[in-house]
């Protein structure tokens, strides 16, 4: 991959052009991986903003005490018969800009108010300050008991102290101490610093919200859906989407050398191939097929206006704060609208396959968890929802699908073996549930497949096999009800289990080969396994954990400082999906998690 271990701790987010090679890096003062589960929810990705601190005026004047002077944020230069005369710190320019990248505040916003309202401005500076702390340490506080309530909650002022280590959770200094000590040291930008996710990919993503914000108070071009020029063709719209592509930095400004200049003017509106070259850029960077065609996709989304792609940006810098403070020695990364999974050891990929996350209407969580066990042939419960949704209609058309696919209904009763069969018609289905629970029982047609990978959490989210192979050819995968299906499970097991130790009689027993130490997926091993072929559920646990990332990172920037972008599958990000890119790839064989 020639991907060197440097550039990884250093943060940097990597890309392979083609294949899209993503891998996050991770911000400070957040959780260790000693942690439980931690998710968030879907419906607050999509408004994460700042969890703003509550600041009371007494704590205020605290910290002004500490500093002995009158304004934290602000130093006074000089006075005279016209008053004060202020500047703005390092810190608070720091601050600023930051709050002002992230989106909590309008452009200018807090240099007006600190011009106007001096007192006013300081406090507000501090409360943010506090907020970034917040933001910083969403994942220290949640309430794991209950779903509802365990996401980005508020924090307040002299909560900021640690769980202990009994519940996975890292000790820290209280934040408020530290807050104090750097006022008193006049080391408030150090501390900003510190708070930063310190990764080029951070630092690349801001560079970009402020080339965009150039142009938030300019007029945005627009071109209307049915314009479909021609090569060597003249208009007038062909010289806005030539604006459109330099302001993205898809085309250079000065497009003719400089004895042509005399031309340009008249040439910028006519569609030549220098200017097909640009939407090719544009294409490639938006994940749009590449053609160099104004066609309908391309035009929605050179449309988008500026203010929904700094918002964008903002809330794809935000969600880097809900990452771990490093890097673990190895760890499995899902990016949920690239649709791709990779297992990372010791700074280097070991293993990438496509997958299959949650649908709009079922969507993947963001979650931070690990792995803890494997399970062979599992048996699959599909939740009241999916019954209702999927498999209630497939019995009404066809009453003995279910029988066929290996459905039966369990009694709910302990210790109960009574079993009802769902080879006749007509059964009331919906109303046995109240006494039994739907399985589908090992096999072939099973929706798990023959793995199911157990992830700590209580949203019933795991990663697992499929027997529907042929979904992972479509370029569209949010297909599944929210769980995470392998393109190459067996692979995955295979590998885990390696590395969890697992005896070598066992693996033998579970795949009759020597399960060799080196995972490649050309030479993988082809023989049917006995423990497989048995179809009894077995669980392995696995000696050594493994953390595990399923994230929502819809852009980055590469190295030249090309920003790419994905689809916003869910619409986390505000930017509407094209219904024909979704209509035509929904389509599934039949129903799974």
């Amino acid at each position: 991959m020639g991907i060197k271990l440097q550039q990884r701790l250093r943060g940097l987010t990597l890309f392979k052009r083609k294949t899209h090679y993503f891998m996050p890096l991770l911000c400070l003062f957040l959780l260790s991986f000693s942690f439980l589960s931690v998710a968030v929810a879907n419906s607050q990705l999509n408004t994460l903003q700042a969890p703003m601190a509550s600041i009371t005026e007494s704590q205020y004047q605290t910290f002004i005490t500490m500093a002995k002077r009158e304004y934290l944020w602000l130093a006074k230069t000089h006075t005279s018969k016209d008053g004060n005369f202020l500047e703005h710190t390092l810190a608070s320019l720091s601050l600023i800009e930051l709050v002002e990248d992230l989106g909590w505040v309008a452009l200018g916003e807090l240099r007006q108010l600190a011009k106007q309202q001096p007192r006013e401005f300081d406090r507000r500076m501090t409360t943010l300050m506090f907020s970034l702390f917040n933001l910083s340490n969403l994942n220290l506080h949640q309430n794991t008991s209950n779903a509802n309530q365990r996401f980005f909650q508020p924090l307040k002022m002299n909560n900021y102290y640690p769980v202990s280590q009994e519940n996975n959770m890292v000790d820290m200094v209280s934040f408020e101490q530290e807050f104090e000590l750097a006022v008193k040291q006049k080391r408030l930008a150090s501390l900003i610093t510190r708070m930063l996710p310190p990764y080029d990919q951070v630092t690349r993503l801001r560079h970009a919200i402020k080339h965009y914000q150039g142009f938030l108070y300019h007029p945005w071009p627009k071109v209307e859906l049915d314009f479909s020029p021609k090569l060597g063709q003249r208009h007038p719209k062909i010289k806005l989407i030539r604006e459109l592509l330099q302001r993205h930095g898809d085309l250079p400004r000065h497009s003719f050398d400089q004895k042509q200049k005399h031309l340009s003017a008249y040439r910028q509106s006519i569609l030549d191939t220098h200017l097909i070259n640009g939407i090719k850029r544009f294409q490639s960077r938006h994940g749009l097929k590449i053609n160099g065609h104004l066609d309908e996709e391309t035009l929605i989304v050179l449309n988008t206006p500026v203010k929904k792609i700094v918002a964008r940006l903002q809330k794809n810098l935000s969600r880097w704060f809900l990452l771990p403070k490093q890097l673990p020695d190895h760890y499995i990364f899902v990016n949920i609208p690239q649709f791709k999974l990779w297992v990372f050891e010791e700074g280097e990929e070991r293993l990438e396959m496509k997958v299959i996350v949650g649908k709009q209407a079922r969507p993947t969580p963001f979650m931070i968890s690990k792995i803890n066990s494997i399970t062979l042939n599992p048996s699959w419960t599909p939740t009241r929802n999916i019954i209702q949704s999927d498999l209630w209609p497939e019995y009404l058309h066809n009453y003995i699908s279910l029988h066929d696919r290996g459905f039966q209904l369990i009694a709910n009763s302990p210790g109960s073996n009574i079993k009802v069969g769902l080879n006749k018609p007509n059964l009331p289905l919906l109303q046995l549930l109240k006494d039994y629970r739907l399985v589908q029982q090992p096999g072939q047609y099973n929706a798990l497949g023959r793995y199911r990978f157990n992830l700590i959490n209580n949203q019933s989210i795991f990663l697992h096999d499929t027997p529907v192979k042929s979904l992972f050819n479509k370029p569209y995968r949010a297909l599944s009800h929210g769980c995470v299906r392998l393109e190459d499970a067996d692979l995955l097991a295979r590998y885990l289990l390696n590395k969890s130790r697992v005896q070598r009689e066992q693996m033998h027993y579970i795949w009759q080969t020597g399960a060799s130490q080196n995972i490649n997926k050309n030479d993988k091993s082809k023989f049917e396994t006995s423990a497989l072929n048995s179809k009894q559920t077995q669980t392995l646990a696995l000696n050594n954990s493994i953390p595990t990332f399923l994230a929502y990172y819809t852009v980055w920037v590469d190295e030249q400082g090309v920003l790419h972008q994905l689809p916003d599958v869910y619409g986390f990000d505000g930017l509407a999906q094209t219904s024909a890119t979704e209509s035509a790839n929904t389509t599934l064989a039949f129903s799974q998690p």
